[in-house]
This record gives structure tokens, sequence and C-alpha cells, in this order.
């Protein structure tokens, strides 16, 4: 229970999660050009019915702007995000059924 508690204080969650997605070089470049391919979708689907389709620099500049201006938004969502998961009962759960073996 412990080790569960700890993992799931300290190393599993939301906060810490978003920073390695955000900043690790393993995984940022994945992530933003997931969040550009489907900025442009977005704001295709939006635009068209305008008879307006942005181009292609200007989507990408819009997706560099809010990839770097998402990491001050995201600070709300932690502890909804680490409630929701409820990774501390989770781990325990499966620490527990792998002790039984």
């Amino acid at each position: 229970a412990e080790f569960s508690d700890f993992f799931a204080n300290n190393v599993l969650t939301s906060e810490k999660l978003w920073q390695s997605i955000l900043n690790d070089p393993s995984s940022k470049p994945s992530f933003d050009g997931l969040f550009t391919k489907h900025i442009k979708k977005f704001a295709c689907l939006l635009s068209g019915g305008f008879g307006f389709r942005p181009g292609s620099k200007l989507l990408s500049e819009v997706s560099t702007n809010a990839i770097t201006k998402l990491p001050n938004h995201l600070h709300v969502l932690h502890p909804y995000v680490d409630k929701t998961l409820q990774l501390q009962t989770t781990l325990r759960s499966q620490m527990e059924k792998n002790e039984q073996c």
C-alpha cells in the first residue's frame, strides 16, 4: 500500500504526465504533431462552411502558439484527472492481486 501511494502521489500524477508529454524529447514531437494535425482538421472543418481555408503556415503558427501556452492552462485539470484516474486504488488492487500469486 505504501508503494502504490508513493507511486500514485509522486510519479504517476497528471502534472508529471503532462510535463513528460510536453517536454520529454521522446514524446514532445509526437504530441506536437498530433496536436497540430487536429488543430488543422478542426480549423478546416470550422472554416469550410464559410468558404475560407486558412493556410498551412498560419495553422502551424497557431498550433505552435497554442502548444507554447498550453502548460499555463493545465493546472486546473490536475486535481480532476488525478481523482478520476484513481491511480492509488488501481495500483493497490493490482499489487494485491500480484501478491496473491
